[in-house]
């Protein structure tokens, strides 16, 4: 998908007179944490293939540690997805920054759960439940690093601020302050 700076421009433009209109929505729990609990629950499962067949001591903690580190990133997707699911619906369906990034998010997910089950054969196969900690916490970097440096390349500094500023809020919020 080819993307040009004038088309981030003219979504900027039309994302700020959105924010100006007040048009921004307040987004569901599960609509914005439903995907990373998705990924837990795939995270967990697992995991609890280990617990089956070597149920030992170290194999409930990589459980727990996987869990853990699996919440932490739905925290932080379900904080990122409540910023876009704030945009209204028509804007993000013609979006074509929101499709792009989309698109990228999708992949990395998908690299991710790989990466988990990935992380599971190997600890199967060797009996080792040690080794199911590196491939999602190395899974996660890798997704971490390549799209922020592929977004990197999009300049998309004016679109985050404008994200960052729906996220804040603006000074005239019709809530009074107390």
């Amino acid at each position: 998908m080819t993307l040009t700076h004038v088309q981030i421009k003219a979504e900027v433009q039309e994302l700020k007179q959105l924010l100006a209109e007040d048009k921004i929505e307040i987004p569901g729990f599960w609509q914005c944490y439903g995907p990373g609990v998705c990924l837990m629950l795939v995270s967990i499962l697992g995991a609890s293939t280990l617990v089956v067949i070597d149920s030992g001591i170290g194999t409930i903690g990589v459980t727990l540690v996987l869990a853990f580190f699996t919440f932490v990133i739905t925290a932080i997707t379900g904080s990122n997805l409540s910023l876009f699911y704030s945009l209204p619906l028509a804007f993000r369906q013609k979006s074509v920054v929101i499709a792009l990034l989309r698109k990228k998010l999708k992949y990395g997910g998908a690299f991710y759960a790989v990466m988990i089950f990935i992380g599971c054969f190997y600890g199967i196969r060797y009996n080792e439940p040690m080794l199911l900690i590196p491939a999602p916490t190395v899974g996660y970097l890798l997704i971490m690093t390549v799209i922020g440096m592929d977004l990197s390349r999009y300049q998309l500094s004016a679109f985050t601020s404008a994200l960052q500023a729906v996220k804040k809020g603006s000074s005239d919020s019709p809530f009074p302050e107390h």
